[in-house]
């Protein structure tokens, strides 16, 4: 997983923007959230939606691509903020949009499972979506997604949303969960070193556990070596002093991109590395203290609308 934006352990970036006056009780934030069937918005029936909305306005946006990724589900990179996004959402009385799982993956083409799409035309959709989820109700939307390139989709849909409609918008990237722990080398991923799984590949198992999904994690790993393998000795450079996305380049071979591993797995040490996956994904959450970030966003949100807007209107841009 390339990262691009990463403080401590779910790294923030902050983009903010407004449209009117939010309709949250103020006490919302406070209360213990009530327990819901799901927190997942298109599993629920409108009549739940609009209860919902009686009380809050809140929705996590988990985003991320289609593409190969060594051993792991191809939609691994949005698996993992989709289980951020529940979690969060249970902590915070949120709902959640899932199903963004085909955006820009970046270089990862050269692996034919990869989906290739367009940041430049996600973009629109996104805004799309955005401008929707607003005239629903939902006036604090954060999203959230862990994978490189993202940034790229992510930023400017809250930047020009902000400028269209003066509503404030989040972006959570969630980096790996343990501090970023250094990758395992090539062939000994997915539980295959003598400790097992860490970082991010534990994550990954209780991701998929909490998205309901942990049977999409194989239990025989059939890795295969790369045939006539290229390699491109200058990429490592300038990756070390380039955001990413700030130069072109594919991976030379599919394995580059999450490695190699064979072997097999237990349907056992499978569930047992997704209860301490879920634990490690939980821990990270209880350091973010998501119920004052919305609560800032809702005190900004007023602040805009009372405040900047009022004195700065005739300056303020539209589109």
């Amino acid at each position: 997983m390339q990262q691009s934006i990463r403080v401590a352990t779910l790294s923030v970036a902050i983009v903010f923007g407004l449209l009117g006056p939010v309709v949250a009780p103020a006490n919302a934030q406070a209360q213990t959230p009530p327990q819901m069937r799901t927190r997942l918005l298109p599993s629920l029936t409108n009549q739940e939606v609009e209860d919902y909305l009686q009380r809050n306005d809140v929705i996590f946006v988990p985003v991320g691509p289609t593409e190969t990724h060594g051993n792991w589900p191809l939609d691994c990179e949005y698996a993992l903020p989709e289980a951020y996004a529940i979690k969060l959402a249970e902590k915070a009385d949120g709902l959640v949009f899932p199903n963004l799982s085909y955006m820009y993956p970046g270089a990862t083409v050269v692996g034919r499972g990869t989906v290739q799409t367009v940041s430049t035309e996600e973009v629109a959709y996104l805004k799309m979506l955005c401008r929707s989820l607003l005239h629903q109700g939902f006036k604090r939307i954060v999203f959230l997604t862990g994978h490189g390139p993202a940034p790229m989709t992510i930023l400017p849909v809250v930047r020009e949303m902000f400028t269209e409609t003066k509503v404030s918008m989040y972006y959570l990237s969630v980096s790996d969960p343990q501090a970023a722990p250094p990758r395992p080398p090539e062939g000994a991923s997915r539980g295959q070193r003598p400790s097992g799984p860490a970082g991010m590949d534990l994550a990954l198992y209780g991701a998929y556990s909490i998205i309901g999904r942990l049977e999409d994690i194989p239990l025989k790993l059939e890795g295969k070596a790369p045939e006539n393998r290229l390699t491109d000795p200058s990429l490592q450079i300038l990756q070390r002093h380039s955001m990413s996305g700030g130069f072109g380049y594919y991976y030379a071979d599919p394995a580059d991109h999450g490695g190699v591993a064979s072997g097999n797995l237990t349907a056992e040490q499978r569930a047992q590395f997704a209860k301490q996956g879920i634990a490690q994904i939980e821990e990270t959450i209880n350091k973010v203290d998501i119920k004052q970030i919305l609560q800032a966003l809702r005190d900004h949100n007023e602040f805009v609308r009372k405040s900047l807007v009022p004195k700065y209107g005739d300056r303020l841009p539209d589109r």
